[in-house]
Order: structure tokens, then sequence, then C-alpha cells
């Protein structure tokens, strides 16, 4: 499920760095990539002791009142045979330095305040000065190498998790097996969270914070207007609803990116559902050139949704992250993937709406359905001062009261079984997060991540493709064998090492 070379040097060569760079602009994200509507300006939270008002305010007063995870040695796990012993997690001596948290803003600011919150309570309870920085997604790209390359990464990381699989190769991560263990053995981890967080080693690298994935969201509103029922099962449903339902140019079929952005990544989920294979059961060697069959079926379907159908809106060849956002949010679409920011956002901002609003499983192919799942995780720097002290916050987030408030501020989905009969899931937009929890796949299944994808993805080699038969004129079995060139070569370069 995750691939990775023996951990790396900290210390990157100028060629890893270019490396990361590139690979660093558009991964598909789990979890929230979609989240920010503009790139968020940097906020810092002061440190505890310089707000004593506004940290004596957690979000979930109940929390502070119960000992948290971090003090119910007797519940926990035996550690992972590598793991430190517990008296090294927790060392008597008080902590020095300013323990920096960089925090994974969304759109929703009760959120984003709740996180904050609680990260800077626990900085009091501990004696530990404490510093959250809030980052947009929009922003990670931008910021994690650069803090790679003067190494100024934070103590703790909150991200989508494809940045674990850049980061723990190079050895920039903290094996974090015991606190992953201690947290299963109190609330155990919903499948598709231990799935997604564990290597194969048998170690995990990060904790989740949620589960997510990008879903089709819908106005059923609309729909049942035409005369359909929601939601479509298959992609070519999908196809036929959004040219049916549409009225442009007041509403347009399907807001989906078609342009250099790690949203027109989505249509890889459709090349896949129709059979496609990027590479081998290895994840060594590319076998897209084997599928032209196949992916010049999808391709001409799509050609023909942008040509003769016209159910995208204009503007989507030149989309970033947040167009299927805004679109939908302002009504100019019927359809969208998302990882359900849409109608969080709809929730806080237009409530009038979400009840004509349906979140439902990908459409299904010809071969299979491909659904999958990422997480929004916590990760801890390898070389931390404060990694011990950043391990006990970790499991300070996983507090059970504290959880208990987190989800209905949330879009995100459970990431254990504790979570799953909270009263937010049973809300009809949020259903589908604990069918993703429990059944879904890993991010680029039936593919395995690894570099030569993540390259795949970041160069846009299949959007690209798709751009090249809608605006360049090119036949489809052109395109394909001009991606199916690239797609190899890059492979092989990683092949040779």
């Amino acid at each position: 499920m995750r691939h990775g070379d023996s951990c790396a040097s900290v210390r990157l060569s100028r060629r890893h760095f270019v490396s990361l760079l590139g690979m660093v602009a558009a991964l598909p994200l789990a979890a929230a990539c979609q989240q920010a509507a503009t790139p968020a300006p940097k906020t810092e939270a002061k440190p505890a002791e310089s707000k004593p008002a506004e940290a004596a305010k957690p979000a979930a007063p109940a929390a502070a009142a119960q000992p948290t995870a971090a003090a119910k040695p007797a519940e926990a796990a035996k550690p992972a045979p590598d793991a430190k012993p517990a008296a090294q997690q927790a060392p008597a001596a008080p902590a020095s330095g300013t323990l920096i948290f960089w925090l994974y803003k969304t759109r929703l600011d009760p959120l984003d305040k709740h996180r904050t919150d609680r990260v800077m309570l626990w900085g009091q309870q501990a004696g530990v000065k404490t510093e959250v920085v809030e980052i947009g997604t929009s922003d990670y790209g931008k910021r994690i190498p650069a803090a790679i390359e003067s190494k100024t990464l934070p103590d703790v990381l909150e991200s989508g998790d494809e940045w674990v699989q850049l980061l723990q190769p190079r050895g920039l991560t903290l094996d974090v097996s015991d606190v992953f263990q201690k947290i299963d053995a109190e609330q155990k981890w919903a499948p598709a969270a231990k799935a997604v967080s564990t290597w194969p080693d048998g170690k995990q690298y990060s904790i989740p914070i949620g589960t997510s994935g990008n879903l089709l969201i819908a106005r059923d509103d609309l729909l049942k207007e035409a005369g359909l029922t929601p939601p479509p099962k298959t992609w070519v449903d999908l196809l036929e609803y959004s040219a049916k339902a549409q009225r442009p140019p007041r509403t347009y079929g399907l807001g989906q990116a078609l342009s250099n952005t790690s949203d027109s990544n989505r249509f890889v989920d459709m090349y896949q559902a129709y059979g496609v294979r990027i590479a081998d059961d290895q994840g060594k060697k590319a076998t897209f050139g084997n599928y032209q069959k196949e992916a010049v079926e999808v391709t001409q379907l799509i050609a023909d949704a942008y040509t003769n159908k016209k159910i995208f809106p204009p503007g989507v060849l030149t989309w970033d992250q947040t167009g299927d956002n805004d679109a939908f949010q302002s009504g100019r679409t019927i359809f969208a993937f998302n990882p359900l920011s849409i109608p969080a956002w709809v929730r806080d901002n237009k409530p009038e709406m979400l009840p004509g609003i349906g979140t439902y499983l990908i459409p299904e192919g010809p071969k299979m359905r491909v659904q999958g799942v990422s997480t929004v995780s916590m990760t801890v720097r390898a070389d931390s001062p404060l990694r011990d002290k950043a391990k006990e916050l970790l499991l300070f987030m996983y507090d059970r009261d504290y959880y208990k408030e987190f989800w209905p501020k949330s879009q995100y989905g459970p990431t254990t079984e504790a979570h799953y009969d909270n009263e937010a899931f049973s809300q009809s937009w949020l259903k589908v997060r604990v069918d993703l929890a429990k059944n879904g796949k890993p991010i680029n299944w039936p593919d395995i991540q690894t570099q030569a994808l993540a390259e795949v993805q970041t160069s846009f080699v299949i959007p690209r493709m798709i751009q090249s038969v809608i605006t360049d004129g090119k036949k489809p079995e052109e395109a394909f064998a001009v991606a199916a060139e690239e797609i190899d070569t890059i492979y092989k370069k990683y092949e040779q090492g």
C-alpha cells in the first residue's frame, strides 16, 4: 500500500529537493485539497502563557476535566517492538524551547479554532511553550519544500497523508507506532484509517485525525426537477444526468477541473474503473501502454461530454483547486467531486441549500468502482528536540470528549470505531463517511502509490492527454501514445534508482 526506500538521510541533496518540489505541486489530497477558496495567509496563535484567557476556553471543556489519553498508561496497548519505552516518551525533566504545530487550515473556521484551542490547551497544561501556525492548503506546496531546504520543518505537521509518502523515505518523520497502538487499544482504528496509515514495514509514521476521499456531491433537487433519480450509478450515467439536468448558462452539469491541478487527476479514477492500470501489481513497471482500447474509450467519453454535451462550465481548462468549490457553492453546477468541504461550507453559509444536496460514492465503471480513502494526519519531525512531548500532544488530540465536538464542526469522516455513532454522522450528507471509513481503499488503488506514480500525477500526464484531444484536436489514439511513452519514461527513471 505504501512504497518507499529505506530511510534516507535527513539532509536532502539538491537533486532530492528539486524532485520533491516537482512532486508536491498538486499531489491528490484526501482529504481536503479543495478546501481553501484562496491561499490562506499565515496566522499564528500566540503561546499559551501569553493568552491565558483564550487557553482557558477550550472548545470541549469536558476534555480538560478528564484524564487525557496520555495519562492512561494502564489502558495502553503494548508498544511496537522498536518503540521507545513509556518512560522515554514522557521524560520527567521540563521541556524547553517552543513546540511548533502547523495546522492544516480548512475553509471551516469553527473547526480550525477548535483544533487550535486544543493544541494551545495542551501547551498550557503540559508547561510547553506552543505555537500554532495555520496554513492554507494551497500554500503547503511552497511551505513544506522551503522548510525542508532550510531545515525548519515544524515539530508537528498536520497535513494530507500524501506528504508522509514524501517525507518518510527521507527520514524526516518519526515512528509513532506506539501512539497508534495506544489509540487502537482504547478506540480501535477504522479499517480504512488503519490501512492508509500502515506502511509495508508494519509501522505507522502518522496519526490520522480524519478520513476523507473525493465523493460525488450532487444537487439532488435539480436532478429531481429534471425527472432523474439520484445518484447516477455509472460514469456514463453521470455524464448523461449532467447533460439532461443542466440549464446553461445558469447551470452546468459537471464542475470538475480539466486543468493542470490535482483535481483533474480525479479522472484517473474513471480510467481505472474501466480497467486501465498505470503500473503492475508491485508498482514497479508501467503498464498504461497495455490499455489503449480502454483508455481511448474513456478519453472519447470525456471529450464528447466537453465538446458536444457541453456539460463543463466555462473555465475548467484553467481552474485551480478551488474551482469546483466555488462553482458548486454559487449554484452554477450540478455535480462535483469533493471531500465534503462543499456541503460543509453550504451548511455554514447557505443552510437553505443543504437539504437539496446529496453525497454519494464515486460512480462505477465496467470493471470496478474506484473509491479512494485518504486522511488528514499528524506527523512528528524525526529530529525534533520535543519529539517525546509531541507524541504526548498526539495522544491529547485523541481525547474522546474532544472528538465529540470535533465531528459536528468537521467535513471529515471517522478514524476509529468509537467515532461511528457520533450524531454528526446521522446527517444525510455525512452518512456516507462511515461507509467510506469501513470499506474504502487506499488512494490510487488498484495501483500502488509510489514516487513514480506521484510524478505521473504531479506532471498531470492524464489531464494533459485529455486536454490535447479537447483543445489541440489530437486523435485519442495519438494522445494515448504520447501519455504512455511519458509514463513509461517516468517509471523507468525510478526503476533505475
